[in-house]
């Protein structure tokens, strides 16, 4: 490209750009060998299998309803519902901007594809290159069965029912089942989602805000390239659609003067080029009488350059070696905010521990994917790097949006970058992982518990790293109200930070929000930027032990500690600059402070322990196994919670009474030993005289 561009870009192949390039002629060829001719329906192909991933060219939405009947969860690319007239040029910009506002208008007549799409139980992209002439039908059984059905027919009722000549084949090996699924991941990133936000409501000409390809480009800060064909393309006329000829007559005057030229079958969607755009539809609702705001913004990104020791933000080098003084007004203002907690109801004395926590949680995190994946190549638990982290509180006002706003102002200079929980859906998450956002966390904040149910999905796919390989993926920080304990699986996979505390209503918000704002305009990145020098160090020695082979030799259950390194660090920098340690910052160890099923233990323990102090009359105490009474469903529910995260060794077991009460028993030694203290009916101990 002749000119050069700080973004990240992606190239989206429309066709060969140069039929005299020998390198582009090489074809992935699949050897088949027939085993038997069949007769059979779409009843008996499809059905018996709980998942389908699918690739398509024309389609009819009706068929892609009554197809997903047969499936639990599906994801779909879309290729055009629509095919030119003869002679006529099939992929230029137009063409794929009118195909991806179509396909997000059909879905709207579906209220079942609609609905799954809500439950996160369908996931559809556009095709951005409608010359991907596949037909694929990937299905997958949750026994491990595959199939891979290979056809002539789109999706389409026309092409399963006898009324065209079609070609049907399946396989049902495992070996053809990956290979055909790695290329359909590699459509699939190079492809527009269609979320859950395009295809509710009625049919509509936002062009901008439901069009999968434009909004792409937008909100991932990427320069997306549309390379088009340049020689005619001769296909058949099969269906001409008057709809999507309008259409794309009115991107024509909505990209008319924007600079999206097609220079030797290149199209480039820079940001300047959106902008123009945006003026584009402006004028073009004007004439509509439709106002518009659209407001923009770039996601800051954190790379590194290993051999060198060195990090770039936004592609320009950091300095690495800041001022002592410009650290201790950074440290100044952090030891300020953890004053500011001790204001806060905070029973269980855990609320400053819990966030410094955090705060070194939150800023080793772009270590975590390069860690991750060199630790997996070498055959090593990578568990101790995980790429989820949820913050939650039984109510408002307990500091998570303010600390981790706070946080990544230190990292990144910027203020207020949590998204909101539109942004939690699966297919947009997806798209941050897969290169949307570089090394920064991307944070998400109030959550609900129906999108955290669909995310993890997500969390429990313990190869999203190594599959594409990103040592600059981003880790996903969710932030939520009252919303419950992980379950085992999810928790192995993540940091979960359980806030016990909130603001006092005494307390005048509305000031206490200004100060906050405040201390926020005022911290820096120097803290960070120190930090940052060392940990780039440190995981590079790191590495190279791990190469050497010297801790597996010598322990065998050996995994790398990196908040323990990580929080190492931050307390060095802090005593180096003559800085008190307050008792609540520590040396952190990733099994003790943060290992889900200990961690979850210890909340457990301490919701315990206010029970006994708030209602001792609830206990009833034997001598070798205590009994915690209550009434309703509620306490049930609480009961189950607290079963299912305490250590096995408590044997702690939950049960329902016919007359609607309910207990939980445990072993009365193993609840003592955690509590710190024995228990006596009727009188907490620490408060006797």
């Amino acid at each position: 490209m002749s000119d050069t561009n700080e973004n990240k870009f992606e190239v989206i192949n429309g066709g060969k750009s140069n039929s005299n390039d020998t390198e582009k002629q090489v074809l992935k060829v699949f050897h088949s060998e027939l085993k038997t001719v069949e007769f059979s329906n779409v009843d008996e192909l499809f059905c018996g299998f709980d998942t389908i991933k699918a690739i398509t060219f024309s389609y009819d939405i009706r068929f892609i309803n009554h197809l997903m009947h047969y499936f639990q969860y599906g994801e779909i690319i879309l290729g055009a519902d629509f095919m030119v007239q003869k002679d006529g040029k099939l992929n230029d910009l137009l063409e794929v901007a009118a195909n991806n506002y179509d396909a997000t208008q059909a879905v709207k007549n579906q209220k079942r594809l609609v609905d799954m799409l809500s439950n996160g139980d369908l996931n559809l992209r556009a095709a951005n290159y409608i010359l991907d002439h596949r037909k694929i039908y990937l299905l997958k059984a949750d026994d491990g069965r595959t199939r891979v059905i290979k056809a002539s027919a789109n999706m389409s009722g026309r092409a399963w029912n006898g009324d065209q000549m079609e070609y049907y084949e399946y396989d049902d090996s495992l070996f053809c089942y990956e290979e055909f699924e790695n290329d359909f991941e590699v459509a699939w990133i190079n492809s527009s989602e269609i979320p859950y936000t395009m295809v509710t409501g009625k049919k509509n000409d936002e062009y901008i805000n439901e069009n999968p390809v434009i909004k792409k480009a937008k909100e991932t800060n990427k320069v997306t390239v549309v390379q088009t064909t340049p020689n005619p393309v001769n296909i058949e006329v099969t269906k001409f659609m008057i709809d999507h000829k309008k259409v794309k007559e009115d991107y024509k005057e909505i990209f008319n003067g924007s600079g999206a030229k097609n220079r030797n079958g290149i199209v480039e969607l820079k940001p300047r080029v959106l902008e123009k755009i945006n003026v584009g539809l402006k004028k073009f609702n004007a004439k509509r009488k439709v106002n518009i705001s659209i407001t923009e913004r770039n996601y800051p990104s954190l790379t590194f350059d290993w051999n060198e020791k060195k990090a770039y933000m936004n592609k320009k080098e950091l300095n690495l070696h800041p001022t002592a003084e410009d650290i201790c007004k950074d440290i100044d203002e952090v030891m300020k905010v953890f004053k500011n907690f001790e204001m806060f109801v905070d029973e269980t004395n855990t609320l400053q521990s819990i966030h410094f926590k955090f705060m070194n949680f939150i800023f080793q995190s772009p270590f975590h994917s390069k860690l991750h994946c060199e630790l997996t190549a070498r055959g090593i638990s990578a568990m101790s790097a995980p790429m989820f982290a949820l913050e939650t509180s039984d109510t408002a006002n307990s500091g998570k949006t303010f600390m981790t706003n706070f946080v990544l102002k230190m990292m990144t200079g910027e203020k207020n970058l949590a998204g909101n929980n539109e942004n939690a859906k699966l297919d947009f998450l997806r798209t941050i992982i897969n290169g949307g956002v570089q090394g920064i966390p991307y944070f998400v904040d109030e959550i609900n518990g129906s999108s955290f149910t669909q995310i993890t999905k997500l969390i429990k796919d313990e190869f999203i790293c190594e599959r594409y390989n990103q040592d600059s993926m981003p880790i996903i920080i969710m932030a939520g109200n009252d919303l419950k304990e992980p379950d085992e699986k999810t928790r192995k996979r993540m940091v979960f930070f359980k806030i016990n505390g909130s603001l006092p209503s005494t307390v005048d918000q509305n000031g206490f929000r200004t100060a906050s704002n405040t201390i926020i305009n005022k911290v820096g990145t120097a803290l960070y930027r120190e930090y940052l020098g060392r940990m780039i160090v440190a995981i590079s020695d790191l590495i190279d032990m791990i190469d050497e082979g010297r801790p597996q030799e010598e322990n065998d259950t050996w995994y790398p500690d990196i908040v323990n390194i990580s929080s190492k660090i931050l307390l060095a920098i802090f005593t180096e600059n003559g800085y008190d340690i307050p008792s609540y910052m520590k040396e952190l160890e990733w099994n003790r402070d943060y290992y889900g099923a200990n961690y979850i233990a210890e909340n457990t323990i301490q919701a315990i322990k206010k029970e006994y102090k708030e209602n001792p009359d609830a206990f009833v105490i034997e001598r070798e196994i205590v009994k915690i009474e209550a009434g309703g469903a509620d306490a049930m529910k609480k009961f189950k919670s607290w079963e299912n995260t305490l250590p096995a060794e408590m044997r702690a077991k939950s049960k329902q009474m016919r007359d609607g009460s309910c207990f939980i028993s445990m072993n009365r030694k193993e609840l003592e030993d955690r509590l710190g203290f024995k228990l006596k009916k009727h009188i907490f101990p620490f408060l006797k005289k």
